[in-house]
């Protein structure tokens, strides 16, 4: 039989605590409060090297600017303690040494890759620039990139088995629209194995936010991204799949509340949160509807086999933030929160057996601070252990410097609850919770009625309702409230040349146009660059720019050296895109693209 989430054979703790590393549930609160110089710690990622038993966490901290950091770390059992094996402190000398650090993964060689942006801190926005980086297991960097696609944060990153990386993200939604809105793009950049930017895919919409937060690779040549778009009535979750060769499109999916309370057409917003392909190619993709949880497990073509969402019960919000499976028992776990009344806030972490059935589910409760936070969840995986990572120090508009990281059996302990120290004086309780699970009931459509290679059957409705075990269908129907409300096309991401704009909506759409190129300019030292007023010291690059309107758009540099900035205005017309070309010194040419 397959060792699977609940074999009995890996969960020998269960027989009687001998103390072995290898059999022992714990949870371990690292406190950086001791070094004033440390700064602020806020985590976002554990990932657990199976290769040497290790723990490798990562997150984003605050000291004089905003940095990355990534750590590897022992536990003993013996005596409950974790060394720090080594760590890196990521802060950049450009962009006035901001960076955030949004998420972590191991590729298929053990080698570390990180994703955040440059900039964009204490509402500097319009000054962000995608950041990538690898690390060896050693921690020793070995490349540090970034795309031309700018105001960009990567939020999630995937590799393949060719040692090409995927990270998705979007731009911040504070660029101003022609309604005078804020809206987000989505994106999905490709690096070769040295850190030299691939493909890169868009996703826009007018006026709306398109959002994309995590990614996944499967063995078929293929990823997919979710996140959400902002729609007529309410957010739609969001699922899109891409070539990873060519960054073609082979399909999307939008997932739609079905919960009109008013008769108004009112729906709740819906926000998928992560995704998760297992060795057999199927999807796992949990978010948010309102104030429940949910989880819908796909075939690798993307027909849905079952869904499901949490009940409120003792507790008036669910949160689902990240998933993890297996192809063998294609048993599923998801870790999020739950909270209630008094102001508490508890882990959640749910397991679900093959067809969709709570296999159990537990909350895990903070005597720190009341326990009255438990945020920054994240979750690693195998079929013996699940490895989890947590903030739960109250910090009343601060930043934390506490964390949390810990291991449990995969097959809940039983029915027993169990207290942990996590510091000679923080207790984790790690209790059952009587808390069913509903039949998922959310519509799965389409966002552009583009192909895919979903089994065909005859179809004609525009929206399915599916529970569990439902029919597979295909050519589902546009979900978006208008034929002209969505948009792919190719991302600055590709140095040389971008792609020629992509329009899916035929006729109707936008009209295709290639970028203007506006001006090309210098490094902003001389006082003859073309355009723009001189600066008396080197300008970092940063930069801001509002979407483009019938009238006069502004493009500003703003020099952080000193109190100079440089302006260029020029005319621009609705459908047109334009392109400005900068040239910082002893920096790459970055090209920003407005429309």
């Amino acid at each position: 039989m397959p060792v699977g989430f609940s074999s009995a054979a890996r969960n020998l703790f269960l027989l009687g605590s001998s103390g072995a590393d290898a059999v022992t549930n714990f949870f371990k609160a690292i406190d950086k409060s001791s070094n004033p110089n440390e700064g602020y710690y806020t985590p976002s990622q554990i990932k657990y090297n199976y290769s040497d038993g290790k723990f490798l966490l990562s997150g984003t901290g605050l000291g004089n600017d905003s940095f990355g950091w990534v750590e590897k770390r022992d536990y003993d059992g013996s005596n409950s303690t974790s060394t720090e094996e080594w760590g890196v402190r990521i802060s950049p000398s450009v962009y006035s040494s901001a960076l955030t650090l949004t998420t972590m993964e191991l590729d298929g060689n053990d080698n570390v890759i990180v994703v955040g942006k440059y900039g964009g801190v204490n509402g500097n926005y319009g000054t962000e620039a995608p950041y990538i980086a690898k690390y060896s297991n050693a921690g020793v960097l070995d490349w540090q990139s970034t795309s031309s696609t700018g105001d960009l944060e990567y939020t999630g990153v995937t590799s393949d088995s060719s040692g090409n990386y995927y990270a998705c993200g979007n731009t911040p939604d504070t660029q101003i629209s022609a309604s005078g809105s804020d809206i987000a793009i989505a994106y999905v950049e490709k690096f070769d194995s040295n850190g030299n930017p691939g493909w890169g895919k868009a996703a826009s919409m007018p006026n709306r936010d398109a959002v994309l937060t995590k990614i996944a690779s499967n063995n078929k040549g293929a990823v997919i991204a979710v996140g959400y778009l902002e729609d007529d009535s309410a957010k739609k979750g969001y699922i899109v799949k891409i070539d990873s060769s060519t960054g073609e499109v082979l399909w999307d999916r939008t997932i739609k509340s079905q919960y009109d309370p008013d008769g108004l057409n009112s729906y709740q917003d819906v926000e998928c949160k992560d995704i998760f392909i297992d060795s057999s190619g199927q999807i796992y993709i949990v978010g948010n509807k309102f104030n429940h949880g949910f989880i819908i497990k796909y075939t690798a073509e993307g027909n849905i086999i079952w869904q499901k969402q949490t009940d409120e019960g003792l507790f008036t919000n669910f949160t689902f933030e990240q998933v993890f499976s297996d192809g063998e028992t294609e048993q599923a776990v998801v870790f999020g929160t739950a909270s209630g009344g008094l102001g508490t806030k508890r882990g959640l972490l749910s397991k679900y057996s093959k067809n969709g059935d709570l296999v159990w589910r537990r909350f895990l409760e903070s005597s720190r601070d009341s326990g009255l936070q438990f945020d920054n969840v994240s979750l690693d995986a195998d079929p013996s252990f699940y490895y989890l990572l947590f903030c739960d120090q109250v910090t009343s508009g601060m930043n934390p410097t506490k964390y949390t990281f810990g291991k449990v059996s995969t097959s809940g302990n039983g029915l027993g609850d169990f207290q942990y120290s996590s510091d000679g004086s923080t207790t984790i309780d790690y209790k059952i919770l009587n808390a069913p699970d509903q039949i998922g009931r959310l519509s799965d459509g389409s966002v552009s009625n583009s192909s895919s290679d979903l089994m065909s059957y005859p179809f004609t409705a525009n929206k399915l309702l599916f529970d569990d075990l439902a029919t597979n269908i295909s050519n589902k129907k546009r979900q978006m409230d208008s034929a002209d409300s969505f948009e792919y096309s190719g991302s600055p991401a590709i140095r040389p040349a971008d792609f020629q704009e992509l329009n899916l909506l035929g006729d109707a759409g936008i009209p295709e146009t290639m970028p203007v190129e506006l001006i090309t300019n210098g490094d902003f030292n001389s006082s003859n660059v073309t355009g723009w007023s001189p600066a008396t010291l080197t300008a970092d690059l940063r930069y801001s720019y509002n979407n483009s309107y019938n009238g006069t758009n502004s493009l500003i540099i703003v020099n952080y050296a000193a109190a100079d900035s440089f302006i260029q205005s020029f005319t621009t017309e609705i459908g047109k895109r334009y392109k400005v070309s900068l040239d910082q010194l002893g920096g790459p040419v970055i090209k920003i693209f407005d429309g």
